[in-house]
């Protein structure tokens, strides 16, 4: 399992199940990240990559980007399942950091607002961590 850098406290070891109840992965634990309010699944790997990225809205082609504060969910391409889920700050930025770094991944973010349409950007390589 991959060491983490933030404080956690483990919640219990799980087998994750998919539809029809057939067994994905055994050995996955969930994590909480104290004030963070969510749940991560901590599957292995080599946890040296990272997925980060900013959350803007623009009204159309010829309107400034502006920064925005919205759900963003990362999932294994491999599969589908949701890895973590983050929200981005008050300048839209989201970290998903120490992830497998040979695995491809899908982000996609939400607005929870409801004035846009989800946005995908599927085939997401990780970056190297520092």
């Amino acid at each position: 399992m991959a060491e983490l850098s933030y404080p956690t406290s483990l919640l219990q070891s799980t087998a994750v199940v998919g539809v029809g109840g057939r067994e994905i992965y055994r050995g996955a634990y969930m994590v909480q990240r104290p004030g963070a309010g969510q749940l991560d699944y901590m599957l292995g790997g080599n946890g040296l990559g990272r997925v980060r990225g900013r959350t803007v809205e623009q009204e159309d082609k010829n309107s400034p980007k502006v920064p925005v504060s919205r759900r963003v969910r990362l999932y294994r391409d491999r599969d589908g399942l949701l890895i973590r889920e983050a929200w981005s700050n008050a300048q839209g930025e989201y970290d998903f950091p120490r992830i497998d770094s040979t695995t491809a991944y899908t982000v996609l973010s939400y607005d929870h607002e409801g004035d846009f349409r989800a946005v995908v950007a599927d085939r997401v390589t990780p970056e190297a961590m520092p």
